[in-house]
């Protein structure tokens, strides 16, 4: 079989850049599917529809489907190749309108075609990416097969193009399904004539099997076509559904089974149009339409009824289970439910920073205002020198990192520092590198917030972190056992943290979680592979859950050297069981 030309049409997979080559696993097929998959292999070898390769890069599995008639249809598992591939958004014709077209002609020929897909060839530097695997070699196809994602797009465009002076004159084609009608019946033959010359010029052939010419009545799209009308297909009506609901307003009701639903709304589809567009329905099923819809075999028994019930909103979900409804349903009736808009945003903290820096030093200092009125401060003192500008963004900095541990979702910052505020907002460019990484590393913490705004205040109404930045900035003998050494600049410690410094345990674990990347090191992989379960990310800290006690902090080790100072040396220092 030649097929159709080249120059005509042929299908190109246009696989992604970015998508890696897949080799599917061998499956084992029974006795006789082997048989089956061997008589299949023969005969598209005899028909020059596929050919032997040696080194693949994508490699599929066959799959057989029983066909109606009882015998084997072979096909293959494209789905790895397919999901690198984009859809082909060529659109198909509406199957609603195609089968209006039908009604009234007096004579119709109903044509289908042989090996519809095959005829339409791969493009040459595709065909290799075709490959399937059998128990008797590695082939790959050199026309269309039957499952590729854009197959259905290609044929539609190649008989849209053959048959554009006849579409909708004399002639209707749903992808393989083709039509010809006449609306007088002497009249028939020249209209078949036409059509055949067109399959004749392009070299499509027929299957004589599943034509029938010059009749009255037939089968198309699922639907019995005749020239009063149209009538539902007996054959293709029992669904495996049960009930209707309604999907906007009242209480769930209760319809007859589905089946004599989608029978008046095939024989009614004008009249019922206008209520299914004005009330949504949804039919519920005990079987997913979707694994329904993925076997061969029933396809074209459902498909058509999905495409035509979808054009009226009619959608498909599974059916819950009875008792956990039962609960739902009562929960639903003993609740009051109250109508309170749109979800309002989570009231947020308040947050104060001040920086102060003089000849004796730089300090800061920071209040965080909870929303129910609990109050926390903190007075810095700075281990090295600093200005103004800087000053207020290591208060910044050490505001925003309080507020993160403290799991705040949402922030309102206090400053005022007008160069902070208009840097932050983009009213003010930081031209210093100093101030474009300190801004940096500001943007880089506010982003961890789902909610944060920041205002610029007055000196006047930000008194108590003035004076606790004051308080910090006083030399040692003054300054209060609560302030707090900043030892090196936020920006240096991130600068370091970047840096070539080792990884902790902690970070291997966070990347884990994160990303899935593991050490290098086999032993360490294996332990984490082992022990990730444990432990669980909140806020960029990592935690290891517990059955008896809370959510345990996983420190750092310069952190746990800080622990074990306070504890057995600063504050904790004198308890006798530190």
């Amino acid at each position: 079989m030649t097929g159709v030309d080249p120059e005509v049409a042929q299908h190109h997979l246009n696989i992604s850049p970015d998508a890696r080559p897949v080799k599917q696993k061998p499956r084992r097929q029974a006795p006789n599917r082997q048989l089956a998959i061997r008589a299949e292999v023969g005969r598209l070898l005899a028909a020059g529809f596929i050919e032997e390769v040696r080194y693949p890069r994508w490699l599929s599995n066959v799959v057989l489907v029983k066909k109606p008639n009882g015998s084997w249809r072979m096909c293959v598992d494209y789905t790895s190749l397919n999901n690198a591939c984009p859809k082909d958004c060529y659109p198909l014709p509406k199957v609603d309108q195609l089968v209006d077209a039908t009604i009234g002609h007096a004579r119709l020929s109903f044509m289908d075609a042989f090996s519809g897909y095959n005829q339409i060839r791969m493009a040459p530097e595709d065909q290799e990416h075709m490959a399937f695997l059998t128990d008797q070699g590695v082939y790959f196809y050199k026309v269309m097969p039957f499952g590729l994602k854009n197959a259905r797009a290609t044929y539609q465009r190649t008989v849209n193009k053959m048959f554009a002076h006849q579409i909708g004159q004399n002639m209707e084609v749903y992808v393989d399904d083709m039509i010809v009608k006449s609306q007088e019946a002497g009249a028939h033959l020249a209209d078949l004539a036409e059509a055949f010359v067109t399959l004749r010029k392009f070299s499509m052939r027929l299957n004589p099997v599943k034509c029938a010419f010059g009749v009255i009545s037939g089968k198309f799209l699922g639907f019995i076509i005749h020239e009063r009308g149209i009538d539902a297909n007996p054959e293709k009506v029992q669904l495996p559904v049960y009930y209707v609901s309604h999907v906007l307003n009242g209480p769930e009701e209760r319809y007859p089974p589905i089946e004599k639903l989608a029978l008046a709304l095939v024989l009614s589809a004008r009249k019922l149009r206008p209520y299914f567009q004005a009330h949504p329905v949804e039919v519920i099923t005990d079987q997913p339409l979707r694994q329904i819809l993925s076997k061969f075999d029933v396809t074209g028994r459902l498909l058509k009824w999905a495409v035509e019930l979808g054009e009226h909103d009619v959608r498909y979900v599974p059916r819950t289970a009875i008792k956990a409804q039962s609960v739902a349903d009562f929960i639903a009736e003993l609740t009051q439910i109250e109508d309170v808009g749109l979800e309002q945003p989570p009231e947020a903290w308040v947050l104060h920073v001040d920086g102060s820096a003089n000849s004796k030093g730089a300090s800061a200092g920071l209040v965080l205002l909870a929303p129910d009125g609990q109050l926390f401060e903190r007075s810095l003192r700075f281990g090295f020198q600093a200005t103004k500008n800087e000053a207020e963004y290591e208060a910044l900095l050490a505001g925003l990192r309080l507020a993160l541990e403290m799991q705040v979702v949402a922030i309102h910052v206090l400053t005022d520092s007008q160069l902070v505020a208009k840097q932050l907002s983009g009213g003010y460019e930081a031209r210093d590198p100093i101030m474009a990484k300190y801004l940096a590393q500001v943007k880089n913490l506010t982003a961890k917030f789902p909610h944060f705004t920041l205002s610029n205040v007055p000196r006047g109404e930000n008194e108590r972190v003035d004076a606790l930045a004051k308080l910090a900035s006083k030399s040692a003998p003054e300054a209060r056992p609560e302030v707090e050494e900043l030892p090196a600049r936020a920006i240096e410690i991130a600068a370091a943290a970047s840096g070539g410094a080792p990884i902790t345990w902690v970070q291997e674990l966070l990347r884990f979680k994160r990303d899935g990347t593991l050490p290098p090191d086999e032993a360490t992989a294996r332990r984490l592979c082992r022990t990730h379960s444990w432990y669980s990310e909140v806020g960029g800290r990592l935690y290891k859950r517990s059955f008896t006690y809370p959510l345990l902090w996983c420190l750092e080790p310069d952190e746990a050297r800080t622990v074990l100072a306070e504890v057995h040396e600063g504050v904790y220092g004198e308890h006798i069981g530190g």
